[in-house]
């Protein structure tokens, strides 16, 4: 019987299926044969293009490598607390390269989703691009998403990338091989390192089944909290630095930025100083020294209070991809490792250069923490600008008259069902006096009532004594219109008091001016408060006793005024500088802020009429 033309079409497409088929399973066993027969670092150098032009990897990286994809099935995770511009990148890219090339499931994970994005095209496309096996197998790939998702290799590798999943989301996948980076980056509820929806735990969730293993990794930042990575590095069974013989006595020695030392204004002769016999040596022997002799050992637990780890006589160390104890005899494997490096180790950054940075965190005391974070991985916990809540409680004076000629400048901050409001005195840029704090408590949805009501009565009938003019009532209020700012304003139009209304909106960031004017789109004036600036003078003078606190004000005032902190840490590999509460309330002093942002634009506009 005659076949039709759809009948003959069908067939060649079967056949033509069947062949599609055959060579996707031809080529997934000859790149799967292809590389288990090499080594991981033979294999890197081959096809990730580790080892060509200036991104020849350190030994630590080879080791690192080594120990991922070598290591028993007892390693379950390898936490690595890092400085910057160590070849971390390099390191991850070339397992995923290498992982998917055996067929294996791996997921990648980036504090944010723009992360993951700039990650996948600015890293891994390049690197799958230049990988020769990736690319014999993405050509036969069965699916595969442009920006982010995954992509199925036919021989059976997965690469998943992702940034900035919810908990919920994480327990929905399983993966052979999981790399979280910059772990300290991902939002508070997702990363937590104790709650139940720890990034690190999920992922270990994620491949239990599979019997995989976990590399996580990042630069420690106290920006969030306590820092994640260098909790996990520090809890893991076995920690490890990277040693090296010392070049001039040939005992074990590590890296240490407190044995790295200069001639005074001197940078450029900076030496590291042997822990034992205490000769000095430049970066080029040190580095030398690295690569010959360079090993992951075992260093002592850290305790809250140390700095840096030490090592540990006669520790375990990594040789050869396998644990081997002080006498050299196998042992097993430990379910996590947690590995210590700091930037002193990158052979892409100078000595001499990491002394001038530390010379500039010294005369600017705000980059002391990114340095100590970026560069030594150490999380330096604790405040680094905040107001003394003890100390300003110690300085309040009595007040019994204001100074003549002052003017008071009521600071306001609308809540969901109150107006606080505290009332300040100034007479000059540096001279301030806070005088007391009121809450007017009602609704503030409807002007002309409730809370409205209350601070309309308040304002009209407060008076205030000032030497030499008697009692005298406000003379600006400043409020804070961020919550409703229609509301607010209609209910400001319909006080009765005799007072000059200033609205005002803070700004997140530095750099901004003190108060700037704005119109609104109905064409009233609006004036954006620079608040981290005027944060910052406003916690020095608080300090200082510059700001008179009265004897009126309650402690519990105090404790708002000495609420917020400057906190540094990393945003997406930048320092970042930011202010952050430190307790629920604050509102005095985001209304101290906002008087003081309106007596300068008071200052401003008097002095350019």
């Amino acid at each position: 019987m005659t076949r039709t033309d759809a009948e003959r079409t069908a067939a060649w497409r079967r056949r033509k299926a069947l062949a599609e088929a055959r060579e996707r399973q031809r080529v997934a066993e000859e790149v799967t044969e292809a590389t288990r027969s090499l080594g991981v670092l033979d294999w890197c150098v081959s096809h990730v293009g580790l080892g060509k032009d200036a991104w020849e990897p350190p030994k630590y990286i080879r080791d690192l490598l080594v120990v991922f994809d070598q290591a028993g099935d007892g390693l379950r995770a390898v936490y690595l607390r890092k400085g910057c511009r160590l070849g971390w990148t390099l390191a991850t890219t070339a397992c995923m390269m290498r992982m998917l090339c055996l067929g294996r499931d791996v997921a990648s994970f980036q504090p944010r989703h723009q992360d993951a994005v700039e990650y996948r095209r600015d890293t891994v496309r390049p690197a799958m691009d230049r990988c020769g096996p990736v690319g014999e197998l993405e050509a036969h790939a069965f699916r595969h998403e442009a920006t982010l998702g995954q992509t199925v290799l036919p021989n059976g590798g997965t690469l998943t990338l992702r940034g900035g999943l919810g908990g919920k989301v994480w327990r929905r996948w399983s993966a052979d091989a999981v790399i979280i980076d910059e772990y300290d980056g991902f939002p508070g509820l997702v990363g937590d390192g104790e709650g139940e929806g720890a990034v690190a735990k999920l992922a270990l969730r994620g491949t239990e089944t599979r019997k995989g293993r976990v590399l996580c990794g990042g630069t420690p930042s106290n920006a969030l909290g306590a820092s994640r990575i260098a909790m996990l590095a520090d809890g893991a069974k076995v920690q490890c630095l990277y040693a090296f013989d010392c070049p001039h006595c040939g005992e074990p020695d590590w890296l240490l930025w407190e044995r790295l030392r200069w001639p005074k204004g001197e940078p450029d002769g900076v030496l590291h100083h042997c822990a034992w016999c205490g000769a000095g040596s430049v970066q080029r022997d040190v580095l030398a020294g690295i690569e010959a002799t360079g090993r992951w050992t075992e260093c002592a637990k850290t305790e809250p209070d140390d700095r840096w780890p030490a090592l540990k006589p006669d520790g375990l160390r990594v040789e050869d991809g396998g644990l081997v104890d002080g006498s050299g005899a196998a042992v097993p494997w430990p379910d996590s490792l947690g590995l210590h490096l700091w930037s002193g180790y990158s052979p892409w950054l100078e000595w001499p250069r990491l002394v001038r940075l530390w010379f500039d965190a010294q005369r600017d005391r705000t980059h002391l923490r990114p340095f100590l974070e970026q560069f030594l991985a150490r999380p330096d916990a604790g405040q680094v600008d905040a107001a003394n809540e003890v100390k300003v409680r110690s300085l309040r004076k009595p007040v019994r008259g204001l100074p003549g000629g002052a003017s008071i400048i009521v600071g306001a901050d609308v809540q969901k069902d109150y107006v606080s409001c505290l009332v300040c005195a100034f007479n000059a840029p540096e001279s301030i006096v806070v005088v007391e704090r009121r809450e007017h408590h009602g609704d503030i949805e409807i002007p002309g009532r409730g809370a409205w009501r209350e601070l309309d009565a308040w304002l009209a009938s407060a008076r205030w004594p000032v030497e030499g003019e008697g009692e005298r009532a406000a003379d600006w209020l400043a409020i804070d219109v961020g919550y409703q700012q229609t509301t607010v304003m209609d209910a400001c139009e319909r006080l009765r008091a005799a007072v000059d209304v200033r609205w005002c909106k803070g700004r997140d960031g530095w750099g901004h001016p003190d108060a700037a004017p704005t119109k609104t789109a109905d064409g009233r004036r609006l004036w954006l408060v620079g608040g981290y600036n005027l944060k910052q003078t406003q916690v020095e003078r608080l300090q200082s006793g510059a700001i008179v606190v009265s004897d009126r004000v309650a402690d519990e005032v105090v404790a708002e005024l000495c609420g917020e902190e400057l906190r540094h840490g990393l945003h997406r590999g930048r320092g970042r500088q930011r202010w952050a509460q430190t307790r629920d309330r604050v509102e005095a002093s985001d209304c101290l802020t906002y008087a003081i942002a309106c007596w300068r634009s008071v200052v401003d506009v008097g002095a350019a009429a």
